[in-house]
C-alpha cells in the first residue's frame, strides 16, 4: 500500500513539529546542565544557544538537526548568474539524492562546501582584485 506525497501543509506541519521537538530537547538539556550547576559561562551565567553549543563540541562536531542553531550568519551579494546557477545546482542534487535519503542540500549547503574549498586554497591566492584572486586558484 503506497502512502500519498505529503502536501505543502502536511509537510511544513511535520516540520514544525520537529523543530518544536528540537527546541524542547535543546531546553531540557539546558535546564538539566543547570540544574547540576555545570556549564557555567564567565560571570557565573549559563552559556546559551551557539556559545553553550560550540564550548561543549568542536565546531566541525555539529549536531544534528538545524544547522542555523549553531552556525554563524554571514550575507553575501550574489550576481543574479550566480543565484540563478546555485539554484539550480541545489534543485539537481537534491533530485539525485532522492527522497528521504540524507540530507537536504540548501543553498547555503553549497555556499559552505564553496567557502570550505577557497580555505583550502587559500595559499594559492594572489591578486587585488575579485578577478585576479578567482584567476588565482582556477
Amino acid at each position: 500500500m503506497s502512502r500519498e506525497p505529503e502536501t505543502v501543509a502536511e509537510l511544513l506541519e511535520r516540520q514544525q513539529r520537529e523543530l518544536e521537538a528540537e527546541v524542547a530537547a535543546v531546553s531540557a538539556q539546558e535546564q538539566d546542565e543547570q540544574d547540576d550547576g555545570g556549564g557555567r559561562g564567565a560571570g557565573g551565567r549559563e552559556p546559551r544557544g551557539r556559545d553553550q553549543v560550540r564550548r561543549s563540541l568542536g565546531r566541525r562536531d555539529l549536531p544534528r538537526g538545524p544547522k542555523h542553531l549553531v552556525l554563524d550568519r554571514k550575507e553575501v551579494y550574489l550576481n543574479p548568474g550566480q543565484m540563478d546557477a546555485l539554484t539550480s545546482l541545489q534543485r539537481a542534487l537534491n533530485r539525485q539524492r532522492g527522497r528521504g535519503i540524507g540530507e537536504r542540500i540548501t543553498e547555503n549547503t553549497l555556499i559552505r562546501i564553496a567557502v570550505d574549498l577557497l580555505l583550502a586554497r587559500q595559499d594559492d591566492l594572489s591578486g587585488t582584485t575579485e578577478e585576479e584572486l578567482r584567476d588565482s586558484i582556477s
